[in-house]
């Protein structure tokens, strides 16, 4: 068996020069996929915190929904409706604030504030919840 030499008589260095640049490529190409696994990671969670926000905003509609029925009935109004305990399989907060507004939460960090009218009173909650109006006032639970 006869080994070729190289022109300037160096075997080895050319073996190991081929060898580095393989590696270099190789650290090259695996860069280049965690890159991309990485940016497309962070699309999908944006994507799941908007989703998130999309179903907030829905149960908000639902809530303001409630409230304009009530205001727009004249005289005495009752009504019984049901807020989910789960939103497409996710736990979520509602809390009332005594600024007439209802803060929708959930553990991804998605939020929706729901803006009631003046003369809202009482709080909503998961669950059954009843609206009432009587003369101006409109009160829940």
């Amino acid at each position: 068996m006869m080994i070729m030499k190289a022109a300037n008589g160096n075997e080895k260095g050319e073996k190991g020069q081929s060898s580095f640049e393989l590696v270099v490529i190789i650290g090259v190409v695996v860069l280049l996929v965690l890159v991309v696994a990485g940016v497309l990671l962070g699309q999908l969670r944006k994507a799941d915190a908007d989703r998130d926000v999309r179903l907030l905003e829905s149960l908000g509609e639902v809530i303001r929904a409630e409230v304009a029925l009530a205001e727009s009935v004249r005289g005495e109004y009752y009504h019984e409706f049901t807020l989910p305990q789960l939103v497409e399989g996710k736990d979520y907060l509602i809390e009332s604030s005594g600024d007439g507004s209802v803060v929708l939460k959930m553990d991804s960090g998605a939020a929706h504030i729901v803006f009631l009218p003046s003369g809202v009173g009482g709080s909503f909650q998961k669950g059954l919840n009843v609206i009432r109006k009587e003369g101006e006032d409109i009160n829940v639970n």
